[in-house]
């Protein structure tokens, strides 16, 4: 026997609770959005420079602290960078997914990336373009945790028992 949940006067299926189960809430969308938006400069950084030849972009970005001056250096950081920010969103993936230990390891993971980046930040000589570019990346990952953790999303990582994933 099918029973059909039965729609109450003056609201639509769409809006039932039974609907919004399965709907991502907006929340959980935008921090997806913003964790996207503060892994690109990783991505694009660390792309120039594992693939891209060191004196066609070296003169936008200057030397980076601490890194050997030989393409090899900066070709091995760059690595490591794109498999970071690749892990990242993988991870932030799996938490849109209602994978619950994702969303926990994004979070992890946000904690000791913005507190690396603001380190090697302040290691280096003050160069305004990289403070910017580092306080975006590290407000951005902060709003999406934020969001991340909005009641509404925790609705929705919960099941029908009130049980978390």
């Amino acid at each position: 026997m099918v029973t059909v949940p039965v729609e109450q006067p003056g609201q639509s299926l769409a809006r039932s609770p039974l609907a919004d189960r399965s709907v991502r809430p907006a929340a959980l969308r935008t921090a997806a959005a913003l964790l996207v938006l503060s892994t690109l400069p990783f991505l694009l950084l660390g792309g120039a420079a594992a693939g891209a030849p060191m004196r066609r972009w070296l003169p936008y970005t200057g030397p980076w602290p601490r890194v050997h001056t030989g393409q090899t250096g900066y070709r091995v950081l760059g690595a490591c960078l794109l498999l970071l920010a690749v892990g990242y969103l993988w991870f932030a993936a799996q938490g849109y997914r209602r994978r619950l230990w994702a969303r926990t390891a994004v979070v992890t993971l946000t904690a000791i990336y913005d507190v690396t980046l603001v380190l090697v930040l302040l290691a280096d000589q003050p160069r305004a373009g990289w403070l910017i570019t580092g306080a975006a990346v590290v407000l951005c990952s902060l709003a999406a945790v934020v969001w991340a953790y909005q009641p509404e999303v925790d609705r929705y990582f919960a099941d029908e028992d009130g049980h978390a994933h």
